[in-house]
């Protein structure tokens, strides 16, 4: 499973710099917990990433509602696990895309021994 990064501490500690710096950095996506961020319109006093962030690198769970609709933290939970569901599975298929070329350029003998390597760091065995 692709692991997330969660970020956590208190207002103006520098959570969103630290995020689109490890997004730039990893070629992540970042999901945002911020309750105010929720919501359309509420651009001023949220800090809300500027258009140009969020095109440069994808943000969820921002601009979803309207202020005038209820938001509870039950819909919270649904909109990040799928917002999280679907980066993994861009991800893997991704991952799918990058083995399939490695087995075209390399041969199945040196992928199988970078799929054993990465097996190793995670504490499993080869295969």
């Amino acid at each position: 499973m692709i692991p997330a990064v969660l970020l956590m501490g208190p207002t103006a500690a520098g959570k969103s710099a630290v995020a689109l710096a490890l997004a730039r950095h990893f070629g992540g996506e970042i999901v945002s917990a911020d309750s105010a961020q929720v919501y359309r319109g509420m651009d001023i006093g949220t800090a809300k990433p500027d258009a140009a962030t969020r095109t440069s690198i994808p943000h969820h769970v921002i601009d979803i509602i309207d202020p005038s609709e209820v938001y509870s933290a039950a819909r919270f939970r649904r909109d990040a696990l799928d917002a999280i569901a679907a980066i993994r599975a861009r991800a893997a298929e991704l991952a799918d895309v990058v083995q399939h070329r490695a087995r075209q350029r390399c041969g199945v003998g040196v992928l199988q021994r970078l799929r054993n390597a990465a097996n190793r760091q995670r504490g499993g065995s080869d295969r």
